[in-house]
């Protein structure tokens, strides 16, 4: 399905782009007696395979050794492997790394992609095989440099543009997704307005903020050590208005504290996919809390501390990519009662053939699914979700 480049996701649950992740322009209604919520949605190719491109973190810090053996990058590439042998065969898949080893400094972006995302015409057995090129590939990484985020994801969008003006695909209809996999806090941006400052200049280093990100941020290394979160947050910001979602996940027990909490959880709110608990429950944020008065997690992005839990989020995650019927609510109802579903104008009450509501999802089933998978560009079918709440 195309997104427009207006149309951002708003969220991500921990057990669903199906839990929150699906594309909706919200309409709120005149205040009456309740507070109603227009959901609308226009469905487009719903059957095309999403383009899903890796962004994985090379960095020094990936080759730290995990508690189980081994190092996070091997961890991250067992946890990948499982991830592509469950949905290889659903999506169109591409790799990026970063940093680029074509600095000496460690500080290179991404400059290339490892593996493009495939022009495959969704024949299973070709989406798979370009899953495996990536598994591969993932396979020979290896760790070093630094965290330049911000410069990668913006080569990635490059990317993603140019698949869109190739006439010779059909990338405009389809969701696309950017998977950034990170343990570290974003650096190396040699225009970083927060820079460390010199010994000479007191009064430039009274208006320093470098926050760094190394054991130390010496003036020779001021520009690679400082953080650069707000060049990475406006990075995934420009993603989301080109029709690009970014889903993030931190690597490595750092990444639930500090800086490089704060940063991820504001990327990961950039990006679209912060994370939701429909039903109210602590258990659907771990690690992190759940408002039950937003039905919003604590911690906005999935957080790993080892390969078990990594695995697990990327199985999470496998569950909210767009490749069925099932559709989350990002305002999920306080009850059932209050969900009603129009499919273009009509009221479309639940039913064996039409759809179910359940944890902040609506499945749709039998012939309205297979409407819906069916659509086109030319054939579109617009979905309404309308939910009332009393004031």
């Amino acid at each position: 399905m195309g997104l427009s480049p207006t149309a951002v996701s708003r969220a991500c649950l921990a057990a669903a782009l199906a839990a929150g992740c699906q594309t909706y322009e919200f309409e709120p209604a005149p205040p009456h007696a309740v507070a109603e919520t227009t959901v609308s949605r226009r469905v487009v190719a719903r059957r095309l395979a999403p383009d899903l491109m890796l962004v994985v973190d090379r960095s020094g810090s990936m080759g730290t050794a995990m508690a189980g053996g081994g190092t996070r990058l091997s961890a991250l590439q067992e946890a990948m492997s499982g991830f592509l042998a469950a949905y290889g065969s659903k999506v169109r898949v591409g790799l990026a790394e970063f940093p680029s080893p074509a600095a000496a400094d460690g500080c290179a972006p991404t400059g290339s992609v490892e593996v493009p995302i495939p022009a495959s015409a969704d024949v299973p057995a070709e989406l798979t095989a370009a899953a495996e090129e990536v598994r591969g590939s993932l396979s020979r990484l290896t760790s070093g440099g630094g965290t330049p985020l911000a410069a990668s994801l913006r080569y990635v969008q490059g990317y993603f543009s140019t698949l869109v003006a190739d006439s010779a695909r059909d990338d405009a209809l389809r969701d696309k997704v950017v998977l950034v996999l990170t343990d570290g806090q974003p650096n190396c941006n040699q225009q970083n307005p927060n820079q460390c400052c010199g010994a000479v200049d007191m009064q430039a280093c009274s208006r320093a903020a470098c926050r760094c990100t190394q054991a130390a941020c010496p003036a020779s290394s001021c520009a690679i050590g400082c953080l650069d979160d707000a060049a990475s947050v406006a990075a995934v910001t420009s993603l989301g208005e080109g029709g690009v979602h970014t889903v993030v996940v931190g690597f490595g027990a750092e990444t639930a504290i500090g800086l490089a909490r704060d940063v991820l959880d504001a990327l990961a709110e950039a990006g679209g996919f912060a994370r939701a608990c429909p039903a109210g429950t602590d258990a659907e944020c771990a690690p992190g809390t759940c408002d039950t008065a937003t039905l919003r997690c604590s911690t906005r992005y999935y957080q790993a501390d080892d390969g078990a839990a990594l695995a697990k989020a990327l199985s999470e995650i496998g569950g909210c990519l767009p490749v069925d019927c099932v559709w989350a609510l990002d305002s999920p109802p306080s009850d059932p009662r209050f969900l009603a579903v129009e499919v273009d104008g009509l009221a479309t009450p639940p039913g064996p053939d039409t759809w179910s509501y359940g944890a902040g999802k609506v499945t749709f089933a039998g012939k309205m699914c297979e409407r819906l998978m069916e659509s086109t560009a030319a054939a579109p079918v617009k979905v309404e979700f309308r939910t009332l709440e009393a004031l």
